[in-house]
């Protein structure tokens, strides 16, 4: 299976990266599994660490084709497109 992940904004200066695509062995693998076991390889543990807590604190919007997702068991799919944008606020 392969994604295509993408960072927008401040969250390009915690992964050094702004988009890449992954492999991903086998299928069925959720939002939960992708953020503790594939996205560490790409973007190092300690960022991802990081990626895990703001989703968790819900401080960073998660995409998944467009649609935002809150639930960390939802499935991705062959060629899903997972975008990650900082929550920001002001006036």
């Amino acid at each position: 299976m392969k994604v295509f992940v993408e960072f927008a904004h401040m969250l390009t200066d915690l992964t050094k990266k702004t988009s890449f695509w992954v492999e991903i062995p086998g299928e069925g693998i959720t939002l939960k599994d992708f953020l503790l076991k594939t996205l560490p390889n790409e973007i190092g543990e300690e960022a991802s660490n990081r990626i895990f807590e703001l989703f968790n604190r819900k401080e960073i919007f998660v995409f998944v084709n467009g649609r935002v997702v809150w639930e960390l068991d939802h499935m991705l799919n062959d060629l899903d497109k997972i975008y990650f944008i900082k929550i920001a606020f002001g006036g």
